[in-house]
């Protein structure tokens, strides 16, 4: 319960409507010396059982002392806990007592959550936030469903494991709740289910979507496929091919290995030419794109574009010239720009609360969890995103929704970076 227990110390504070279980926390008090668990609850005149049970860590002895400097959650008083009717409740169903990344990505993600209803609090709003320490793959989640029960909320996010999908989207389907399913693409019962919402798109329609960008922008070219030792890409690929063939595209392949004459006999000086990587792993892909520049500088009159894919936004930043160089276009769900102004108030905003910046990952959990935020509850207007477009589209006439967002990110070669979006 470790990460749980930091998140509340973190909003107690701050966030007023945030509710664990079904108590909500008034502040956090710091603990002076020689205080006690009885001289605190005396001193806010609430039930030292109610402290106790909001700070499972801290000593049940009420009369010994505790450590000065210690943060504690002071409950609310019943009065101070009437919920206006207008309230927003949202569940968040998440392992952030988990040990290692599980639980690391469940409380960033979560944080940013938060940081959305704050902004939104901020302007009237009222909410009510419960979060629920998602058990562990093999645990029940009996006691969550109960939990969920007891207060039924507007929207649920979670859960991260798959074996505890079904038996939220049977509460969902019961109680007919929005439920957001933020970090997996193989959710079967989003088929049959109609409140169940993906975040993250199924591959067939991954497939289906990114050639129909990929024809838009580069139907007549020649395309070259460069197959790698990773190859961690080439079942997208492999469907790109037999799309193109069926279209009439020219297509050559080339091995990773492949030489300067065998790079040449692949190419068109008549038309403009593609290349398409099945690969995903950073070093063989830079060691790639940088022959193929080379072999431009030597062999000028060649017309050509480079095609990469989502992972490649890990080293993008990093090697941009040379994606600039090459014109580039990484297929993404989602776009990070650390130099938009927008993610930098976001994280230096993020650094104030947590003191610590989100982690170096793909995609940040903090901004997708905050996007996440902005798409429940902003209804009237499309909301601008840091860092993931939502654009939900119902996959069967009784089912649920899937997130079928896609675009180019386009390394220009006048070293610009544009966004070229799949047309809904």
């Amino acid at each position: 319960m470790q990460y749980l227990r930091i998140l509340i110390l973190i909003f107690g504070a701050l966030y007023a409507n945030f509710v664990t279980s079904q108590t909500r926390i008034r502040l956090v008090h710091e603990v002076e010396k020689g205080e006690t668990l009885n001289s605190i609850s005396q001193r806010y005149n609430v039930p030292v059982a109610e402290v106790i049970a909001l700070n499972p860590d801290v000593s049940s002895k009420p009369e010994k002392k505790l450590k000065r400097g210690y943060l504690i959650n002071i409950p609310e008083s019943k009065k101070e806990q009437a919920v206006p009717r207008d309230t927003f409740k949202l569940a968040v169903v998440l392992p952030f007592s988990a040990e290692g990344k599980e639980g690391e990505r469940s409380v960033e993600y979560y944080r940013g959550l938060l940081m959305a209803i704050d902004s939104e609090r901020q302007k009237g709003r009222c909410f009510s936030v419960t979060a629920i320490d998602e058990p562990s793959v093999k645990e029940s989640m009996i006691d969550a469903i109960a939990t969920l029960t007891a207060d039924v909320p507007h929207a649920i996010v979670g859960p991260l494991y798959p074996t505890h999908f079904q038996a939220l989207a049977t509460f969902a389907n019961a109680y007919r709740v929005k439920t957001v399913i933020p970090f997996s693409s193989k959710v079967k019962q989003v088929e049959t289910n109609p409140y169940l919402y993906l975040l993250n798109t199924p591959q067939d329609i991954v497939q289906q979507n990114s050639f129909e960008l990929f024809n838009s922008r580069f139907s007549g070219y020649r395309c070259v496929v460069v197959r790698t030792i990773d190859a961690s890409e080439s079942t997208l690929v492999n469907y790109w091919m037999d799309c193109m063939l069926r279209r009439g595209y020219e297509v050559q392949t080339l091995a990773q290995s492949f030489t300067n004459d065998q790079l040449a006999q692949s190419l068109s000086k008549e038309r403009r030419n593609v290349f398409v990587v099945d690969g995903s792993n950073a070093q063989a892909v830079i060691s790639i794109l940088q022959r193929i520049y080379e072999f431009t500088q030597t062999h000028p009159g060649y017309k050509i574009a480079v095609v990469g894919h989502n992972a490649w936004q890990q080293f993008t930043m990093e090697h941009s010239e040379l994606l600039s160089q090459l014109d580039t276009y990484v297929l993404a769900h989602d776009f990070y720009n650390a130099y938009s102004k927008s993610v930098i108030e976001f994280e230096e905003q993020y650094f104030s609360w947590f003191k610590e910046y989100p982690l170096l990952l793909h995609p940040r959990m903090g901004e997708l969890g905050y996007d996440t935020g902005r798409y429940l509850l902003i209804k009237q207007v499309k909301p601008t995103y840091l860092q993931t477009n939502f654009n939900f589209k119902q996959v069967t006439p009784t089912g649920g929704y899937v997130n079928t967002s896609l675009m180019f990110v386009h390394f220009t070669p006048n070293n610009k970076v544009e966004l070229i979006e799949l047309a809904q």
